[in-house]
């Protein structure tokens, strides 16, 4: 019967694997669906987006009508090449042959009298207008539309979808003047800091452009002295006023000396120009500043997200400390502290030190184990949704009567939703494994559900 139930065991563990195999295979398989979907849906939004795109422009390419046939129609507007009419110019008209009898033409102009009806012919030589040999205006009005459809075409070919902007150069010019620029004071020193993280308090920073050491915050300062006089100029133009000097010692590695106290400053600084003096050596890399004295780091600093170098904060490694009674009561399986003093007057066990063992000592876990029942807070509502996720087990015995088949421990199996319970009776209580996971089998395969916990 154990070898069957050991058999049917394994076989579950390998169904539960494949079954564990498949699951993840199968949350991958979505995944990849999830993305794949993104992927189509982003694809259409670009598909919509480009064919909006197309409908405007050829919406907008309607409006324009071709090269060849914008320059046609312009040009059937125009007059005639020769036609002078409505240009000062009023062409005389003779009545009769055009040629004379040698077949010359005939110069003679005919002259119409309102008055009279006859007709004289006055000879003439040959007519030279005043206008020969000049642009006349219907010349001038054809150059200037083909200039003028030229540049717009090309303006609408570069720029299909644009016009070009209209030209604003209409208003009053702003009228220029020189200022005299102030002259720097060289005595005076910008400090600037740039914050991109949040501001620590106690947080010392690395600066080039500092003087001096230099804090706001004054319960930092120890050894601090009064004084009056003399300011700091801030990157922004502030000015601070200097109102003592003190000692510091930075996250307890290093020891900074002669420091000022500016009232209104919120960062704390420290010079690299005073280190020098102090005779120190600083060295700058790409992420860390690192301060020496004779070949020994003193101080280190790390850059950080708004490219400044901030010392490294000393971490504090706390230590609990237990008492050596105690620590051999655990460590010898809670041995009552009477027989513990007397191994210790005996030197019964190796390594065990000489110490003092008080007989009113309290182990707490030890006074927990020997209670005989506790009391639980009573729950108005349930914690389960459903049958098989939670079991309450007990195991009872040995009980001083044997039952008829000689068992004498009792397992007790609550389930939590719905309060049934079931009994199982061992002989001893190394088989209380055994029996409680072939109950779990089968109750799983009964209610074809997974006990939770």
């Amino acid at each position: 019967m154990f070898a069957q139930w050991e058999y049917m065991t394994k076989q579950i563990r390998a169904l539960k694997n494949s079954l564990e195999q498949v699951e993840t295979e199968k949350g991958k398989l979505e995944d990849t669906v999830k993305n794949l979907n993104r992927l189509l849906d982003e694809k259409e939004n670009e598909i919509y987006k480009l064919t909006a795109d197309l409908i405007r422009t050829k919406q907008a390419l309607q409006f324009i009508p071709p090269g060849t046939a914008a320059i046609n129609q312009t040009l059937q507007l125009q007059k005639p090449y020769g036609d002078r009419t409505s240009l000062g110019y009023k062409m005389l008209y003779k009545q009769g042959n055009d040629l004379k009898e040698d077949g010359s033409p005939d110069t003679s102009i005919t002259i119409n009298e309102s008055d009279s009806s006859e007709r004289r012919q006055v000879p003439t030589g040959p007519i030279k207008l005043k206008f020969e040999g000049r642009r006349t205006d219907a010349d001038n009005l054809h150059r200037m539309t083909i200039s003028f459809l030229h540049n717009y075409l090309k303006a609408m070919i570069n720029r299909p979808n644009s016009f070009p902007p209209p030209n604003k150069s209409h208003g009053r010019k702003p009228r220029r003047e020189w200022k005299i620029k102030s002259k720097p004071n060289p005595d005076v020193g910008l400090v600037a800091k740039l914050s991109l993280s949040a501001f620590v308090e106690g947080q010392w920073y690395f600066d080039s452009g500092c003087s001096r050491h230099m804090t706001g915050n004054k319960k930092l300062l120890v050894n601090f002295k009064d004084e009056k006089g003399g300011s700091v100029t801030f990157g922004d133009g502030n000015k601070g006023q200097i109102a003592g000097r003190g000692d510091v010692n930075v996250n307890g590695a290093a020891q900074l000396t002669n420091v000022l106290y500016v009232r209104g400053l919120k960062a704390n600084l420290i010079s690299i120009g005073q280190l020098c003096d102090d005779n120190l050596s600083v060295s700058f890399t790409k992420t860390q500043c690192l301060v020496s004295s004779d070949g020994c780091v003193v101080l280190t600093g790390n850059r950080t997200v708004d490219q400044c170098y901030a010392v490294c904060n000393t971490i504090v490694c706390n230590r609990t400390f237990l008492d050596k009674p105690d620590l051999w009561h655990y460590r010898l399986g809670h041995l009552n502290y009477r027989d513990l003093q007397r191994l210790v007057k005996l030197q019964a066990v190796r390594g065990i030190p000489d110490m003092k063992v008080s007989k009113e000592r309290v182990c707490g876990p030890c006074q927990l184990g020997k209670q005989h029942k506790a009391s639980h807070p009573t729950i108005n509502r349930l914690l389960t949704s459903r049958v098989l996720e939670l079991m309450h087990v007990d195991l009872m015995g040995p009980m001083q009567n044997e039952s008829i088949s000689g068992k004498r421990y009792v397992m007790v199996l609550v389930d939590d939703y719905s309060r049934f319970t079931w009994v199982e009776f061992l002989r001893d209580k190394s088989d209380t494994f055994g029996s409680f996971s072939a109950l779990i089998l089968r109750l799983q395969t009964e209610k074809d559900s997974k006990v939770g916990k």
